[in-house]
């Protein structure tokens, strides 16, 4: 090693007496570059009977010679470490000439240094979140090598570094964090005799440019004046996102419509319009994705009778009347619909049934003056006019013998039907889902060639697609004017439904094509909430000493408001094994309460404030609404000394569902939903009778969908024998 003596001596080698010559492995010798170096050989060979002669081969490293038994001199370059052969030869004595060999491995190895960087580290990649970067050491100097350790730094804008924990390898994924922050490598070079550290940097990192995955989307009605919305669709880094928009009409760019919604002008009428939507990150990168179109047609408008309706047909007992519904304006086409009425002398009444564009006159309408009232109805609202014949007579007339003719049609009819009314009405709310579609048109038809459609026009799929041959008689049926389409499956729930019809699905005896509907704004309705009916299960072991009962409530789509009950020592309430603590709701030990329960659909015109009045005193009572979107509000309420009022409030929906329910409640309440008074004793109370003290009560056990059988089990401490629980399950 550097600085030191490497000279060896050994003892002396053999015996005295006899001549001896002896030899002994010579170690491994590292000589360091620039240093004196001296290694005498006779320290492994020996000889009693006279002098030696050394000689080495091959030769030796630069800077190094052999005299006499020493090796010496100064290395002036590194060599690698290498094998040479010691030959020792024998002079003078009995053993003169003889010789021994023996191996030399010897190195010259540079000096010790610590770490010098000679070259600066660097780092590949793009600076992208979610790039991988790759930090190479770069070059150094050192002896012996050094090794590295790698730490990746961050620095934001005008700030300093800082370690980026764990991220201590050769390799980094950027991530979210990084946007817009400097990325430094530091290496670390460590040997024996120190350690140095070089930096590589790259920055600031921004996103890449953004990348459409899901075409953006435009939403809305389509005539004039209407508002069309732009979903700016999917994109791989939307977190770091912001848009612009550019509404075209026939690909040509609207002046000053560069925001998300755009209300059409009269001069988009006709036009083809979209929306192209422009992506930016931190980075400045751009991205343009292009909507679907929306081609712009006539103004909405409320229906308008420009000529009225007007009846035909003789005004006598026994006799049928037609009432022709005039003409109409409106967008969309408007749906017509009739009602026959009567005036005997104290104004018209509704003549109940008569709602077809055809009449039969009655021995009750004898005298009367007989009214017809067409009501036209889109989605911009509704018109109604009235036509009226009479006063009808109660025998016929004598009639002049008349020559009649039969008349079919041939090829004089070029007139094809026309689309008057439809069943359930254009525009109508809360239709059944079980509903049939019955559309009537202005002459009888027949079933040709084509689709009939039923659309979800909330979010532009088809239902049901219906074939006018294929399905001809089942789905497809026809009488006089009307076509009936019947669904093979319920229609979805609060989901506006529209019908389509090909054209040529429908003609008339002389086989002129109807023309068609091809859009969800002519006719279409809106199907009621999917809010189901409540169901009341109730268990009550009276008899029974066990301390553990359970019942099954069954599978369910909705949620839940569970009332339990048994007499006092409740231990614990289990619901599909989990423990369920409620509130008490009832009054001593040894009450033999009854539950009641109210049910009321609340009406989607006006916020719901529903509000419960206890006209006795000691009474409990649970409230509970549940959404149609499956969100329940509950509250509990108790009357001691005085009468009390619960309240709960809450945005009502169509088909909302409020349940009350307390116990021994009887006659002792008033319910109060969206202004109206409700009294217990009316048809819409209902009583559940239940020998028992009701103790807890639990809202919203299942989520909507969940669809799992509900399980229910309790434990007392003490054997009283009366035991039982109630559950109430909104469907």
């Amino acid at each position: 090693m550097l600085g030191l003596d490497l000279s060896i001596v050994f003892p002396p080698v053999g015996t005295q007496g006899a001549a001896m010559f002896v030899s002994a492995p010579i170690p491994d010798q590292d000589l360091p570059v620039g240093q004196p170096a001296s290694i005498d050989l006779a320290a492994w060979f020996s000889y009693s009977g006279g002098t030696i002669a050394y000689a080495v081969s091959p030769a030796l490293p630069a800077g190094l010679s052999l005299t006499g038994s020493v090796i010496s001199g100064t290395p002036g370059a590194a060599a690698a470490a290498a094998d040479y052969t010691v030959t020792a030869t024998a002079q003078g004595g009995v053993l003169d000439g003889a010789q021994r060999q023996r191996v030399l491995r010897l190195s010259v190895q540079a000096g010790l240094a610590a770490p010098v960087n000679t070259v600066a580290p660097a780092i590949s990649g793009p600076a992208e979140i979610g790039a991988v970067l790759s930090c190479s050491p770069g070059t150094w100097s050192g002896n012996p090598a050094p090794s590295y350790a790698y730490q990746w730094r961050r620095r934001p804008a005008g700030g300093s570094f800082a370690d980026i924990p764990g991220a201590v390898g050769p390799v980094y994924t950027l991530v979210a964090a990084d946007e817009l922050h400097d990325i430094r490598c530091r290496v670390d070079a460590t040997n024996s005799q120190g350690s140095a550290f070089a930096n590589a940097t790259i920055g600031p990192v921004t996103w890449p440019a953004p990348v459409n995955l899901v075409a953006p989307s435009v939403s809305g009605a389509a005539p004039v004046g209407s508002v069309l919305s732009v979903d700016p669709g999917q994109w791989a880094d939307p977190a770091s996102l912001s848009f612009a928009f550019q509404w075209r009409a026939d690909g040509t760019d609207i002046a000053g419509a560069t925001a998300s919604s755009y209300t059409s002008q009269p001069g988009d009428l006709g036009a083809a319009v979209d929306c192209v939507v422009t992506a930016t990150n931190s980075g400045g990168t751009l991205a343009v994705a292009s909507s679907n179109a929306v081609t712009v047609g006539a103004a909405l408008a409320a229906p308008v009778n420009t000529v009225p309706p007007a009846i035909s047909g003789t005004a006598e007992v026994g006799q049928a009347l037609s009432c022709a519904p005039g003409t109409w304006t409106g967008n969309p086409v408007p749906g017509l619909s009739y009602q026959w009425q009567r005036d005997t002398g104290g104004g018209f009444a509704d003549i109940p049934g008569a709602t077809t564009a055809d009449y039969s006159l009655a021995v009750a309408d004898d005298a009367a003056t007989i009214g017809c009232t067409v009501t036209a109805a889109n989605s911009e609202g509704a018109a109604s006019a009235q036509a009226t014949a009479g006063p009808v007579l109660s025998t016929p007339a004598a009639q002049p013998a008349a020559l009649v003719f039969q008349v079919t049609a041939g090829t004089g009819d070029v007139t094809a039907p026309v689309f008057l009314s439809s069943n359930p009405p254009i525009g109508a709310t809360g239709v059944a889902v079980t509903t049939t579609i019955a559309a009537s048109f202005s002459e009888p038809i027949a079933l040709g060639a084509g689709a009939v459609t039923i659309r979800n026009a909330s979010d532009g799929t088809d239902i049901e697609i219906l074939d006018a041959v294929a399905d001809a008689g089942s789905g497809l049926t026809v009488a006089g004017s009307t076509l009936t389409v019947t669904p093979s499956a319920d229609l979805p729930a609060s989901k506006r439904v529209a019908l389509r019809i090909a054209a040529g699905a429908v003609a008339d005896a002389a086989g002129n094509a109807f023309a068609g509907i091809a859009d969800d704004a002519t006719l279409f309705f809106d199907t009621a909430p999917a809010v189901g009916p409540l169901s009341r299960l109730f268990h009550a072991d009276e008899d029974s000493w066990a301390a553990t009962h359970s019942f099954a409530v069954g599978s369910m789509n909705g949620p839940v408001l569970l009332v339990l009950g048994h007499y006092g020592n409740v231990t614990s309430i289990t619901v599909d094994g989990t423990e369920v603590v409620g509130t008490r709701l009832a009054g001593s030990t040894g009450n033999a309460p009854e539950i009641s329960v109210f049910t009321h659909t609340a009406d989607p015109a006006q916020p719901g404030q529903v509000t419960v009045t206890l006209d006795q005193t000691n009474r409990r009572v649970c409230l509970a609404v549940f959404e149609t979107g499956g969100r329940a509000v509950a509250a509990h309420g108790y009357a001691g000394g005085t009468a009390a009022t619960l309240d709960a409030s809450i945005a009502t929906q169509a088909g909302d569902a409020l349940i009350v329910a307390s116990s021994n409640i009887e006659q002792a309440a008033t319910i109060t939903v969206d202004g109206t008074a409700y009294s217990v004793a009316g048809p819409d109370w209902s009583d559940v009778n239940y020998d028992s003290t009701i103790h807890h009560s639990v809202v919203g056990l299942n989520a909507v969908g969940a669809g799992a059988p509900l399980s229910i089990s309790s434990a007392i401490t003490s054997s009283y024998k009366q035991h039982g629980a109630v559950a109430l399950v909104l469907r």
